[in-house]
C-alpha cells in the first residue's frame, strides 16, 4: 500500500473515532499521521505508550503538537 493510501486510511479511521468519541482511537491515529508525516513507523512498547520502532519500555518520548 503507498504511503498516500495509508495516510488516507488512517485519516478515515481518525475521523470514524471523532465520530464515535473514542478518545484511545483518537490519540492513537493522530500519533500515526505524524509518525507518517515525519516518515516513521511506530510500535508498541510494552509499557502501554506508542514509541518510534526502536524504541523499548521505559524509552519512549511524548508526541509534542507544534
Amino acid at each position: 500500500m503507498s504511503t498516500t493510501q495509508d495516510a488516507r486510511k488512517a485519516a478515515s479511521r481518525l475521523a470514524e473515532a471523532i465520530r464515535e468519541g473514542n478518545e484511545a482511537s483518537i490519540v492513537y491515529w493522530q500519533v500515526r499521521l505524524v509518525a507518517m508525516e515525519r516518515g516513521r513507523r511506530l510500535r508498541h512498547t510494552g509499557d502501554g505508550a506508542w514509541g518510534p520502532e526502536n524504541a523499548g519500555p521505559g524509552h519512549t518520548a511524548p508526541i509534542r503538537s507544534s
